[in-house]
């Protein structure tokens, strides 16, 4: 993310500084590590304060790297204001000449600041799937067709994330073709065709995609206006539409490549950055993809951490009275790692329906699997059916009796947590997966050893 400072405007270098300790906020795993970022940042944007400075926070990897530069006065009098003497340079700061990609400054003059920052991201999962076999048509628009894949994926059981790759996946087989058309048959090749490909498609859309910078092997690019309209606010999850287009292109040209979306309108930046590389290593922090699609990969194994993992696994009678019990446990779990209450009661609520469901809908039986799995950022919920099954699509018929425990149906599970999906196979049984992003109270000492562990290296597997 690129800022242009002019100190000439009074209190522009703390209003600067104030603008990026918010997007520190905004993405940090651990709140608590962006108040010592902020001092940090103060003493990184000296330079700021004796003339026109360039700013930039780089957040590719895990840690954000902050670079500030002084700039002639005349190559600060373009771009977008964001605030007084703050404004954003409409093509980005390699527009000035400056390298792209992580730690990659280069300076033609002045003084130079370049440092890491003490805060981690979250980190990204990985799923990379198939387009729909039979896309939408044209009519109803970029935004309509992406919102039609993704409510038929819904109902048949997918992740919201799911479905939106489903969904950005399906929007790359359609601008792959419409390049093609316009080449001769010729689909995107390299990393520039790739970005031309994408934003011609997107900007049809109604976005406006721009390059920043592209090579054979890797492109850049920014956005100013999203197609999903102001409503994408908070809505994160979008994203993923747009880093599955993005990928999926780019892996049917390549056969792999990584996507990082380090800036995005929906997260409340000014502007989105998506950056495609065809040579980059995955990471727990981009989107990988390949082609052909390798598939979701486990949340569980990016949001726990490996040296404190809180987890409950449970074999219970199929019976309603072991549903307090379920309850119970996850909520003491939950509570003694520091989960607000609130987000407790909301986990108690969903584990006892999803399980309750499971009782009423399953075949004969003996048990049934709870497992609760507690990471740094959420909890992740599995109610497995190791009979023969059920038909999900009962459980979206039911209504609660007097006596239930649970028995109010998918909509109480999907209003209580952020991902519910049911997945149900023949003489395999079912799951009921969901998925809850916590706040919580870092000063719990659980909490505390939770977030030490995962200030540790993480050990090759």
């Amino acid at each position: 993310m690129d800022w242009f400072v002019d100190p000439r405007a009074e209190g522009a270098p703390a209003t600067m500084q104030a603008m990026l300790v918010e997007q520190l906020r905004r993405r940090a795993l651990v709140p608590t590590d962006v108040d010592i970022a902020a001092r940090l940042v103060g003493e990184a944007l000296a330079p700021a304060r004796d003339g026109p400075s360039l700013v930039r926070l780089d957040w590719e990897g895990p840690q954000p790297r902050l670079s500030v530069r002084r700039v002639e006065p005349a190559a600060a009098d373009f771009g977008s204001p964001l605030a007084d003497g703050v404004w954003a340079p409409d093509e980005g700061a390699e527009a000035l000449g400056w390298a792209s990609g992580p730690g990659a400054v280069s300076s033609p003059g002045g003084p130079v600041v370049d440092i890491l920052l003490p805060v981690t991201r979250p980190a990204e999962v990985d799923i990379d799937l198939a387009p729909d076999p039979q896309p939408p048509s044209r009519a109803a628009g970029y935004a309509g067709s992406v919102l039609t894949v993704i409510t038929g994926r819904l109902e048949e059981g997918a992740t919201l994330a799911e479905a939106a790759a489903v969904a950005g996946a399906t929007a790359a087989e359609t601008a792959g073709r419409d390049w093609a058309d316009s080449h001769g048959g010729r689909r995107p090749a390299t990393a520039a065709e790739v970005a031309e490909a994408f934003v011609a498609f997107h900007n049809a859309a109604g976005s406006d995609f721009y390059l920043v910078s592209t090579s054979d092997r890797r492109a850049v690019l920014g956005n100013r206006r999203c197609p999903f309209g102001e409503g994408v606010a908070e809505r994160h999850m979008l994203c993923r539409t747009t880093s599955a287009l993005l990928g999926s292109l780019a892996a049917r040209a390549n056969g792999r490549a990584v996507v990082s979306l380090d800036e995005a309108i929906a997260h409340g930046d000014h502007r989105c950055r998506a950056v495609v590389d065809f040579d980059a290593e995955a990471s727990r922090w981009n989107h990988a993809y390949s082609w052909p699609p390798a598939g979701p990969a486990s949340h569980t194994e990016d949001h726990t951490t490996g040296g404190f993992r809180v987890s409950l696994s449970l074999r219970l009678p199929r019976d309603r009275l072991s549903v307090p019990l379920i309850r119970h446990l996850a909520a003491s779990a939950l509570s003694e790692v520091g989960a607000v209450p609130d987000e407790v009661h909301d986990v108690e609520l969903a584990v006892a329906e999803a399980a309750s469901n499971v009782i009423k809908h399953s075949e004969r039986g003996d048990a049934y699997d709870v497992v609760v799995t507690i990471g740094p950022e959420l909890v992740e919920l599995r109610v497995i059916d190791i009979g023969r099954g059920f038909d999900s699509e009962a459980m979206e018929q039911m209504s609660a009796g007097p006596e239930d425990e649970g028995g109010r149906g998918v909509a109480l599970m999907h209003a209580l947590v952020d991902q519910a999906r049911f997945v149900s196979a023949p003489e395999r049984g079912t799951m009921v997966h969901l998925i809850k992003r916590l706040h919580f109270d870092d000063e719990a000492p659980a909490r505390k050893l939770m977030l030490a562990a995962l200030s540790q290296p993480r050990r090759a597997e």
